[in-house]
Formats: structure tokens, sequence, C-alpha cells
């Protein structure tokens, strides 16, 4: 396996050590994509590595790129319910807006994935996300 390889490996297992091997000798394992255009950061936000995905985010890798389906890695925290992760996210600038090949959002699969145990948020909440029409609750993307 070259370097870019062991460094998605590391991050789709949220092995943080060995992502830390990798980047301190090739910066450019950042921009890695395995066969399905998924970044790192893709695979640690999958697999659920909070610790990872901060980790790759502190590195300063791109939250932008797009897989083969047109999904970020906030498309995916949103799909799987990470609330934690899309936090996470969000805080660092990632755009709940963008819209994948199929012109779905990450609000749209946070709807669409909409549990009773994730807390919502009412409009007078600063923490919510922007509102698509005028629903009166909107899904948070975070936990307690």
């Amino acid at each position: 396996m070259d370097s870019h390889q062991l460094f998605l490996h590391a991050a789709a297992t949220g092995d943080i050590a060995s992502m830390e091997q990798e980047y301190l000798k090739n910066k450019a394992v950042l921009t890695g994509k395995d066969s399905d255009n998924r970044t790192a950061l893709h695979l640690a936000v999958l697999n659920g590595h909070l610790k990872a995905v901060e980790r790759l985010l502190d590195y300063g890798i791109a939250w932008c790129p797009k897989d083969n389906q047109g999904q970020t890695a906030l498309h995916l925290a949103a799909q799987l319910s990470s609330a934690t992760i899309a936090e996470t996210l969000l805080e660092r600038g990632a755009n709940c807006c963008t819209q994948d090949h199929d012109g779905k959002t990450p609000i749209f699969y946070a709807y669409q994935n909409y549990s009773p145990d994730v807390p919502h948020a009412t409009d007078h909440s600063p923490r919510r996300l922007p509102q698509m029409g005028s629903p009166p609750r909107l899904v948070r993307l975070h936990g307690p």
C-alpha cells in the first residue's frame, strides 16, 4: 500500500496514530481518494470516528470534496444521523445546502432520517439549520 492508501485506511478505522505517522511523512495524503472518490474525511465519517474527523479537520483537510454520488462528508453524516460529527463539520464551515447528484442536501437527509431521539431546534434556537421553506421545527444535527 502507498501512503495515500495507508492514510485512507487509518481514517476509515479511526487509527489516529497511523494517520499522524502518514501525515507527518507526506502532507499530500490529505488529497488521497478511494475508488468511490471518497476522501479520508468521508471514510472517517462513514465509520463514525469523531476523533479521526476532528484530527483530519485540524490537519486542514477540505470538507467540501464530493464523492461519486456528489456527496460531501456532511451528506454522509446526515444520512447516518451522526449528530456530533455533523455538528463538528458545520462548526468547521461545512455547507448544509450543498446538493448531491440527486439534488439532495444534508438538510434533506437530516429530515429523512429524523428520529425522535434527536432533539429539535425551535424557531428561537441560535444553532438551527437554515430554514428551507417554513417548517415549524428543524432537525438539529447535533446531540444533547
